[in-house]
């Protein structure tokens, strides 16, 4: 009987590691510019898992879009960089999970600027890639 569970974690071991991190799909939140605290833009921004690994774009309500680059996800946050579209500035993102499964963090500027990011997972993820 050991063996056998051995053997069945050894095969799946491979399928169980390459899930991603976190649920693929389109997520919604907010963005909170630091200046404006009261201000809440929706954003959505869509998560795949594709060759290279976590592959999320950002977009605005008003349509502007952006690719996340150097994304890393550990158990308790989300890390990943983007050029702001407006204004073509480079901004890192540290956001936490929740207990919930949500992020929420900052996105800040190299001059010391940021906004606040929140990310709801979605209802129910996707599989695949559009590459």
């Amino acid at each position: 009987m050991g063996s056998l569970l051995l053997l069945f974690a050894i095969a799946l071991g491979p399928a169980v590691l390459a899930q991603p991190a976190i649920p693929t799909g389109t997520w919604t939140g907010t963005l909170t510019p630091q200046n404006h605290p009261d201000l809440h833009l929706p954003m959505t921004y869509t998560v795949e898992e594709c060759a290279e690994g976590l592959a999320i774009t950002l977009a605005s309500a008003a349509g502007q879009a952006a690719e996340a680059r150097e994304v890393r996800v550990t158990p308790d946050r989300i890390r990943f960089a983007f050029d702001e579209p407006e204004e073509d500035v480079p901004l890192t993102c540290d956001l936490r999970r929740d207990d919930d499964g949500a992020f929420a963090g900052r996105c800040m500027a190299a001059n010391g600027t940021y906004a606040t990011f929140t990310m709801e997972p979605p209802a129910q993820s996707t599989i695949g890639c559009t590459e």
